[in-house]
């Protein structure tokens, strides 16, 4: 595959179904443990156990008990787990939430994703339930590759240059950027304040932002089409030529339609505005913030 960027669309779109079937002939249902490898010695053949409870009655036979991994870099981990495009203040194996929870004496609950953790997450986010972007954790779409999180393999590079940000440039603690600030460039601490602050809101204004348009991703196609429903049915009521093309029940079902079409629609409609006026709501107070 060839492309300038390998987004979850593209991907989803062309080698993620056949990626994640050849990785599903090789697990158990668990999505983590390998299927045995059966070696005949006697004729060299080589197949993979079908049923995990099936017993090999062959003495001429090895049996290989694998461990599958699965590795890439923090991007390509979000993306095969449904969370493409995930921002780095979410851990990427629990649900800490990284810019408050993650300190070496936290009390946080936070837990360890799991496949059914994660089927959990997004079975909320599609049915409708309004959340934050930090209680979505990062989770946004279904799974590329149907594993088990704790089978990824942690990629180096992104520990060592998660250790030089925090000594090197993170902006708050004990960092050479906090150190360069305060004895070096003398930056008083009310600037500091309002440096953080407009970081704060900028952050909110973007969590708003993922909010609108995964309720776009989920309803929006709903919420338009019960909306041409509508006044489909309102038309053919209407005028006398095109009620005459429906039969006296039919009519009576299309009546009853319109009141239960009309609610569900300004429900959705109102949730909708709802997210839409918070993220206004949030760009004005980045704007005004800044000036």
């Amino acid at each position: 595959m060839h492309c300038k960027k390998d987004t979850y669309d593209l991907i989803m779109q062309t080698m993620g179904g056949t990626m994640n079937d050849g990785i599903q002939s090789v697990l158990l249902a668990d999505g983590k443990t390998a299927r045995d490898i059966i070696i005949n010695t006697a004729d060299g053949s080589v197949k993979i156990r079908d049923n995990e409870n099936a017993t090999v009655a062959n003495n001429q036979t090895n049996i290989i008990q694998p461990r599958f991994r699965i590795t890439g870099d923090l991007a390509f981990y979000s993306l095969i787990l449904g969370k493409p495009s995930m921002d780095n203040k979410w851990c990427t194996w629990c649900t800490f939430f990284c810019a408050q929870d993650w300190e070496w004496d936290s009390d946080s609950d936070a837990e360890k994703w799991t496949k059914q953790k994660l089927s959990m997450m997004l079975a909320r986010i599609q049915s409708g339930e309004i959340m934050n972007a930090r209680q979505r954790c990062g989770v946004k779409t279904e799974v590329i590759i149907d594993v088990d999180p704790s089978i990824v393999v942690i990629p180096p590079l992104h520990l060592k240059l998660g250790l030089f940000n925090r000594a090197i440039i993170q902006p708050k603690g004990n960092s050479f950027w906090s150190w360069m600030e305060q004895r070096i460039e003398m930056i008083s601490q009310d600037e500091i304040n309002v440096r953080d602050q407009l970081l704060q809101y900028t952050e909110e204004h973007k969590g708003s932002n993922d909010t609108l348009k995964l309720w776009d991703m989920f309803h929006k196609n709903e919420m338009e089409e019960k909306l041409e429903n509508i006044r489909y049915l309102r038309e053919e009521l209407k005028y006398p030529l095109r009620s005459r093309r429906h039969s006296p029940e039919e009519r009576t079902i299309m009546e009853l339609e319109v009141p239960d079409l009309d609610e569900s629609y300004k429900g959705l409609k109102r949730e909708r505005d709802e997210l839409e006026k918070d993220l206004k709501d949030k760009y004005k107070l980045v704007v005004t913030f800044k000036k």
